[in-house]
């Protein structure tokens, strides 16, 4: 850490953040900017808070570490971010490490001269506190997204993090084999399972594995698998997301229901082969029609990967004609229920054994209630539907 001399440097980066009002005229001259390299830490997990710094420029990471030693990154952050905030306010030492992902920039202040001349200040209370309850949300959801997202995922966004910095196209991280146990410790998984992960997105070529490096070879295949940095996301954008992936879902589901309708009524006129030849064909004419328009000749560059998935269209094939003869025999709702029952329960089993190369899922008791209720719906639909037809059969005689 170097302190900078450069108050010019300070006003330049109050002014870039929009900061000048938020640190009172009397605590401006305690101001300093501080220098950090990268891969240097900044405060480290039970060390005294001495500091509050506000990240103006450059990435870092943070991470906690258990009683045993094990690490578990939470997030990644660029400006504008505060450390040592919680701590200053509670009075409690550095809750988790933080660490210079690329060199970086902070205006740092001594806690003794906040509490002197910042205390009673509004906007920097307010500032703190808007700061302060978007960590506890990120935090959240950090930790979830570190339990429900696959390890491969994880990966590709921790790697997406380290090697690259949107505000510093210059800047170009490397991860080192001899530092992948540490990486292993802190997307939460074991040291022999990220080496499976790192050989399965090498052979998919997404990345390259040397004796010395792990390097990034298709950065755009990396960040559609890690759904645009998992841990960097704002709570806003994860908000907007998650709204966008639920309005997604429910489209799709009305349109899975809207084309079964079709198909069960083009099958009355036509067959159950020449509906799926119609279905299927249809289909391949518009995504590649729709796929050129939008992707041009990278619709074709597909990747390397395991011979047998070149034929996951056949499967289509039995889906159209299940689905359609399902609906002839059961109609829509109750075929549709029992479509989306086998579904979760089949993807339940293979997350469970770990089949069809996906990461093994622990088995949940919460998992078999989902399941059960879903069944327990059917039923009630099923039943409900007897009852009436009963009894309207009984007021007609």
């Amino acid at each position: 850490m170097k302190g900078l001399k450069d108050r010019e440097q300070l006003y330049q980066y109050l002014r870039m953040h929009q900061l000048e009002s938020v640190f009172p005229e009397s605590l401006l001259p305690h101001l300093t900017v501080y220098s950090f390299d990268q891969g240097e830490l900044i405060c480290s997990q039970g060390d005294p808070a001495l500091h509050l710094y506000v990240l103006v420029k450059g990435k870092i990471k943070i991470y906690t570490t258990s009683a045993e030693g094990r690490a578990l990154i939470l997030s990644f952050k660029t400006p504008l971010e505060v450390i040592g905030d919680i701590e200053y306010i509670r009075g409690r030492d550095i809750i988790n490490t933080v660490e210079a992902v690329t060199p970086v920039h902070m205006i740092g202040v001594h806690h003794t001269r906040l509490k002197k001349y910042g205390s009673d200040h509004a906007p920097l209370l307010q500032f703190m506190l808007d700061i302060i309850t978007q960590k506890f949300y990120v935090k959240s959801n950090s930790l979830s997204f570190n339990l429900l997202h696959p390890v491969e995922v994880r990966l590709a966004g921790y790697l997406l993090a380290v090697s690259f910095d949107e505000s510093d196209a210059q800047f170009k991280g490397q991860i080192r084999t001899t530092s992948l146990k540490d990486v292993a410790n802190l997307i939460g998984t074991s040291y022999r399972h990220l080496n499976r992960v790192i050989a399965q997105l090498c052979a998919e070529g997404l990345l390259e594995r040397t004796q010395s490096l792990i390097l990034i070879k298709n950065k755009e295949g990396l960040r559609r698998l890690a759904g645009h940095h998992i841990y960097e996301k704002s709570a806003k954008g994860r908000g907007e997301i998650m709204v966008i992936g639920l309005l997604l879902a429910l489209m799709a589901g009305s349109l899975i229901g809207l084309q079964n309708i079709f198909n069960s009524r083009v099958n009355e006129r036509a067959g159950t082969w020449a509906t799926t030849t119609l279905v299927l064909g249809l289909g391949f004419l518009a995504s590649m029609t729709i796929g050129y328009l939008f992707e041009g000749k990278q619709l074709f560059a597909l990747q390397t990967m395991q011979t047998w998935y070149w034929f996951s269209g056949l499967i289509g094939v039995g889906v159209v004609v299940c689905m359609v003869q399902g609906i002839k025999r059961l109609g829509p709702m109750y075929a549709v229920s029992i479509v989306l029952t086998s579904q979760l329960a089949f993807a339940l089993l293979w997350d469970s054994l770990g089949w069809l190369g996906l990461t093994k899922v622990p088995f949940t008791f919460k998992q078999l209630i989902g399941v059960l209720v879903i069944v327990g719906g059917i039923l009630v639909f099923k039943l409900g539907g007897g009852r009436q037809a009963r009894q309207a059969a009984v007021k007609t005689t």
